[in-house]
């Protein structure tokens, strides 16, 4: 029950004189946690309603249910159904008949609140009830989503928001015996420090739900590098462990003409504060070329930040190499004298700008271009366009992707075009913008060059 609610039952307790109110005859929205259909709202007004239904055998209930604005609109339908079936199965549970309930699934196409804040989508996260009965084959309502349209003959009203449609000195007086209990100023203070005490408490659980939901996704893709038909393989994580941090890493695999080439395993922690949001990763990549036997190890430290939209979001980062280079492969020449040519991948700084848009829950646009510090000052980057395939519950993403001087850095400019399919929850529902969500962390860039040195000289 919200504050709102809670000064109307005040003001009417003043204005019947010190009468109260029974609770368990109100007509109040049941509110929902986050992407979920379980009932965890208190439901003391259900036994009033069924009692009402057992003395008027002609009245019928009609139960309604809502969701927040995240999410596609075929997967938000199938919720608020769940949401509806849910509630009516505790009437049913109740002794109502199940044929005297009807369920309707609005989706998020009927907000009470602002879907901008936390607690403007919990509040739309609800299920409200109407009664009504058939007159001449129409609906005649006596409540339409809990607010009294006319009042059940012989039954005073069941919320405080009927009071000006009153029709009688007899329904006041009705209602005057619905309120005995409360008397005191003591009460009524006590009534309003326990409902701000609920709107806290399911505030804060609200939270918790919301954001320690885990994200994962597994990605597979094929195309071609550098002219060289290549396979990208990847998989990512992303775990909340409060409102404000989560922990987020990775492994991925490119694979070209059957040899590993590049195998990068991310770690880090991102803050959110609000609509600011920032993250630190380590990056390790492993890579082996064609025509080389030997592995180099390169890595790199990320600082990346991004500001939160309701369409998305806008950042940058900056990555450092840490391991810098790594020797490849070492030759031995001998003309006048010898010589040790030494073939070595070197990590390279990049710092890059990034931005994700999600169009109307259907597609999802990632870029990401910036500049490589290399021999050769050079310009990279990267295109990924989605779509969710919602008849699994937006949890299946196709993509294509396309890479400009991303990974491998050699003597003539990379290009590498995929396509492919991710299954997962890593970008299943558009966010709201002050949700904390995961960021783009950088692929590692380097270059291989060739040194040579004296055969007397270590590397």
């Amino acid at each position: 029950m919200g504050m709102k609610k809670v000064f109307s039952i005040i003001v009417a307790l003043l204005f019947l004189s010190g009468s109260a109110l029974a609770g368990d005859m109100l007509l109040e929205d049941i509110n929902f946690p986050y992407d979920s259909a379980s009932v965890v709202d208190a439901l003391k007004q259900i036994p009033g309603i069924v009692d009402v239904f057992k003395k008027h055998p002609q009245l019928q209930l009609e139960i309604s249910a809502h969701t927040d604005y995240i999410g596609s609109d075929g997967y938000n339908k199938k919720l608020s159904l769940s949401r509806a079936d849910s509630v009516k199965a505790i009437f049913v549970n109740q002794g109502l008949a199940p044929e005297r309930i009807q369920v309707l699934g609005m989706s998020k196409n009927y907000p009470k609140s602002s879907d901008k804040t936390v607690d403007g989508r919990f509040i739309n996260r609800r299920a409200a009830f109407s009664i009504y009965e058939m007159k001449n084959g129409q609906k005649f309502y006596y409540y339409k989503d809990n607010e009294m349209i006319h009042p059940i003959e012989g039954e005073a009203p069941m919320n405080l928001a009927g009071l000006d449609k009153l029709a009688s000195s007899e329904d006041l007086d009705a209602l005057k015996k619905q309120l005995e209990g409360l008397a005191t100023a003591d009460d009524v203070n006590a009534l309003k420090d326990q409902m701000a005490s609920m709107d806290e408490t399911l505030k804060k659980i609200e939270r918790q739900k919301m954001f320690k939901e885990q994200r994962g996704s597994l990605l597979a893709a094929g195309g071609v590098w550098d002219n060289k038909f290549t396979a990208l393989l990847d998989g990512k994580f992303f775990l909340g462990f409060n409102d404000r941090f989560a922990f987020q890493g990775g492994l991925s695999a490119a694979i070209t003409s059957s040899l590993l080439n590049n195998y990068q395993a991310d770690l880090g922690v991102v803050g959110n504060l609000d609509r600011f949001q920032a993250g630190v990763f380590s990056s390790f990549n492993f890579i082996r070329p064609d025509g080389f036997n030997d592995t180099a190890s390169i890595s790199q430290f990320t600082v990346a930040g991004s500001y939160l939209l309701d369409w998305g979001s806008l950042g940058i980062s900056y990555s450092k190499g840490l391991q810098r280079e790594d020797t490849l492969q070492t030759t031995f020449t001998a003309t006048d004298r010898v010589v040790i040519t030494d073939t070595i991948l070197k990590g390279r700084d990049k710092i890059g700008f990034t931005a994700d848009y999600y169009l109307k829950d259907t597609l999802v646009v990632n870029v990401e271009a910036g500049s490589v510090h290399a021999t050769d000052e050079s310009f990279f980057g990267l295109l990924k366009i989605g779509y969710p395939l919602g008849y699994f519950n937006n949890k299946m993403l196709i993509f294509a992707q396309g890479s400009y001087n991303n990974s491998l850095i050699h003597d003539s400019d990379d290009l590498s075009v995929v396509a492919g399919l991710e299954i997962g929850n890593w970008f299943h529902k558009k966010p709201a913008a002050e949700d904390i969500r995961p960021m783009r962390i950088p692929d590692t860039s380097f270059e291989m060059t060739a040194r040579e040195r004296p055969i007397d000289q270590t590397p």
